[in-house]
């Protein structure tokens, strides 16, 4: 599945992904508030999920348990996590970290 579409589908609070899956095109207001959202997919900023675990010199394991642990305040959950292989630009901490942590 591409990463756009588990964007929308996972991490997104503002677009619907039924309404976008149905279409498949966004409007330009569409298109503004998903640079809001997820910051420029194209800064290359983006973060997997591998890079995480090394940023954070962690396991993959912990990772996942802080995102159980934190599910509300990310917003997304453990299925979310499994599901999203790269990460969005604005999740990133100004300092280079993630939120996850």
């Amino acid at each position: 599945m591409p990463t756009f579409r588990k964007w929308i589908q996972y991490l997104s609070k503002k677009i619907s992904y039924s309404d976008w899956k149905k279409r498949r095109k966004l409007s330009w207001l569409e298109i503004q508030v998903i640079f809001e959202e997820f910051g420029d997919p194209n800064s290359g900023e983006c973060l997997t999920k591998g890079q995480i675990v090394e940023c954070c010199e962690s396991t993959y394991r912990v990772i996942a348990d802080m995102v159980v642990r934190k599910a509300e305040e990310l917003g997304f959950g453990l299925v979310a996590y499994r599901a999203v292989d790269i990460y969005p630009p604005a999740d990133r901490q100004s300092d280079g970290g993630y939120t996850l942590i």
